[in-house]
């Protein structure tokens, strides 16, 4: 599930889509699902994937449609990648950075479920020793 919509990055791109792109909805939704994976990665280690927060939906939207952006232009055959597009991934990336480390939070959004595990020397007193006590 990806944060945008292949409208989205239509409207992001402008009218370099038609240059960047042959099939948008096909290729816009590969490089959405890319994006989407590359925040799902640095979020996950502070929250419960999928967001579903209403507050951080907006934010989440705009780094996926900034990645998939980068993407969409390093995949056209020779174009340059705008030095817009590449000041907002880097943005962004730092971003993720934060989130990733633990340093941002997005707002309203779960904890991820997280397991322990214990280790340590055998157990002196076992079901099978307390059998009969």
């Amino acid at each position: 599930m990806s944060y945008a919509e292949t409208d989205d990055l239509a409207k992001r791109l402008g009218s370099a889509a038609l240059e960047l792109y042959d099939d948008i909805t096909a290729e816009a939704a590969l490089h959405l699902e890319a994006a989407t994976a590359e925040i799902d990665a640095a979020i996950a280690v502070k929250h419960r994937l999928p967001v579903t927060a209403p507050a951080a939906l907006p934010l989440l939207k705009a780094l996926n449609i900034t990645l998939a952006e980068e993407l969409a232009w390093g995949n056209s055959g020779g174009s340059d990648i705008p030095e817009s597009v590449k000041r907002r991934v880097e943005n962004a990336r730092k971003l993720l950075e934060l989130f990733a480390e633990g340093k941002r939070l997005l707002p309203d959004s779960e904890p991820p479920e997280t397991a322990v595990f214990i280790t340590g020397d055998n157990p002196v007193f076992t079901g099978k020793d307390l059998a009969g006590y």
